[in-house]
């Protein structure tokens, strides 16, 4: 599976001269797969200058690939990465920051995301959420915004953006893709507010 977003990642490190391969948690990483932990219970604890930020997406590779490439350039944010599983998100949502939904096509994965987005709000505090989408459809987009997502970001953006419009949300800001918002405008909307 290869995505403009994994493609920018794998591009950007084999440019630096990285080895491809995410180190092991027990490398001190601050990566970790959630399932790993699941018997020890949640939420693992993190300091105040860390940020917990949870990637959950149907696709284990792609999770890893962001989370391998998030804590490099941001070695202050404590990740968690896990399938699609409202008790889980529910669960984790308290720990988290920010919660990144990973979907390729929301258009296939309405139901899911409004799930994900239930658990989330579920959650005391609720984190902010962003979803990561192929935004091919601005309608898709708008439906996730006005469903209870802080953002939508494009698989099509770099990294480096990713982390700019994470770190929107954790100021407490919104963050929507200009040709999301124009589509948004178009139709007479205003502009959208953090629920």
């Amino acid at each position: 599976m290869s995505t403009p977003l994994l493609d920018r990642i794998a591009d950007h490190d084999l440019a630096a001269g990285e080895h491809a391969a995410a180190p092991s948690p027990a490398e001190g990483n601050g990566h970790h797969q959630a399932e790993a932990t699941a018997d020890k219970g949640y939420p693992v604890d993190r300091s105040r200058a860390e940020i917990g930020l949870l990637l959950v997406g149907s696709f284990r590779l792609e999770r890893e690939c962001l989370a391998q490439a998030i804590q490099k350039r941001c070695p202050q944010f404590k990740i968690f990465d896990l399938d699609f599983d409202p008790l889980q998100l529910e669960q984790l949502g308290e720990w988290a920051d920010v919660v990144v939904l990973s979907r390729n096509g929301l258009g296939r994965a309405h139901e899911d995301i409004r799930v994900a987005l239930d658990a989330l709000r579920a959650s005391t505090p609720a984190p902010a959420t962003m979803i990561i989408s192929d935004l091919s459809n601005e309608q898709d987009a708008l439906w996730a915004l006005k469903s209870g997502a802080a953002g939508v970001f494009s698989m099509d953006e770099g990294v480096q953006l990713l982390i700019a419009a994470i770190q929107v949300l954790l100021a407490g800001g919104r963050y929507v893709p200009a040709k999301v918002l124009t589509h948004w405008c178009e139709q007479g909307g205003a502009v959208p507010q953090r629920p």
